[in-house]
């Protein structure tokens, strides 16, 4: 059939002879798929609503300023203005290497003094050798080896002191031995009305001196380790004293030296920053960073208070006819001004 024949049918006749164009069928086939996505799409998807009104930003908290106690010489700045930051974030580092001497110091100190503490337990208790903790050896060997040597220094002019008694005691038990011999025969001989009463009273009067002598070193013996033990005991209890204070000013001196790191007190906002030069010089008790809290946004009631990120929290405020939206969960809030419209 040639075009020119067409003329002479009918309008659905025509259309039905010359047929749809394959242009136009791809063409409907994609409306139709447009159409069927974007219904599926509207019945999925969620949108949020927006509407516009009055409100205002406002911090959760009070804002917040970052000092420090000490001051120093800023050795680190790890935040800008505007940064966001989480709780318990460095911000800015000190140097602390006079704190840490300091710590280092006390440390040592405190050591040194753990050490006096174990030699004096030691000889106390009358102990052969101290007995010092291994973690204690590790940290200070040469207080220990010092305590050691104390120790050792001690016990020998303790044995030489008793030593030199012990030999004196000795010689007067030798003698009391004769002198005894002598008042057994004189006492036959004053029996037998050989000797007289006077030479034997001299003899059992040397007897009793002899005894007394020897008691009296005992004495001696027995009080120079009672003064040995009570000089050691006096010592310890001193000593265990200075160390219960040395473990609270070891825990000022760590305290100082994490106070070099400065962390952010709250989750919240940069808001200003003081110091910005490394190396700078910070006086104590110098202010250095504003922190803004996470905020809450408080608008109109009658539309939704949202907070980006998370889902609204829904309430009529206590004192006015406002919704009021907590942060979301897990995160921050930024903002830029204050009476923000929404």
């Amino acid at each position: 059939m040639r075009p020119s024949d067409l003329a002479f049918f009918n309008d659905v006749r025509a259309a039905s002879e010359l047929g749809t164009p394959r242009t136009s069928r791809i063409l409907l086939a994609s409306v139709i798929a447009l159409m069927a996505a974007g219904l599926i799409w509207a019945h999925f998807a969620e949108l949020d609503e927006v509407k516009r009104g009055n409100g205002r930003v406002v911090p959760s908290r009070q804002t917040q300023l970052l000092q420090s106690l000490e001051g120093g010489i800023v050795r680190e700045i790890l935040v800008h203005e505007g940064a966001i930051v989480k709780q318990g974030q460095i911000l800015m580092k000190i140097d602390d290497t006079r704190f840490a001497a300091e710590l280092g110091e006390v440390r040592e100190r405190r050591a040194a003094i753990a050490a006096r503490v174990a030699r004096l337990e030691a000889e106390v208790q009358g102990r052969s050798q101290p007995e010092f903790a291994e973690e204690l050896a590790g940290i200070a060997p040469q207080a220990v080896e010092t305590e050691r040597n104390v120790f050792d220094a001690r016990q020998n002019k303790l044995e030489r002191d008793i030593d030199v008694l012990v030999q004196q005691q000795t010689r007067l038990a030798e003698s009391f031995k004769l002198v005894a011999r002598q008042v057994e025969l004189t006492r036959d001989l004053y029996v037998k009305k050989i000797v007289p009463e006077i030479e034997m009273l001299q003899i059992d009067q040397k007897v009793a001196e002899t005894k007394g002598q020897l008691a009296e070193v005992q004495s001696r013996i027995d009080n120079v380790r009672a003064a040995y033990r009570s000089q050691a005991e006096e010592d310890l209890a001193k000593s265990r004293g200075d160390l219960a204070v040395f473990d609270q000013t070891i825990k000022t001196a760590q305290d100082r030296v994490r106070r070099a790191e400065l962390r952010a007190p709250v989750n919240g906002i940069v808001n200003k920053l003081n110091v910005t030069t490394v190396g700078a010089v910070i006086p104590p008790g110098g202010n250095m960073k504003l922190i803004v809290p996470v905020f809450v946004v408080v608008g109109n009631a009658g539309w939704p208070a949202c907070v980006p990120g998370g889902s609204p929290l829904r309430g009529p405020s206590p004192d006015s006819n406002t919704v009021v939206a907590g942060p979301p969960a897990g995160g921050t809030v930024m903002v830029g001004v204050a009476n923000t419209a929404f």
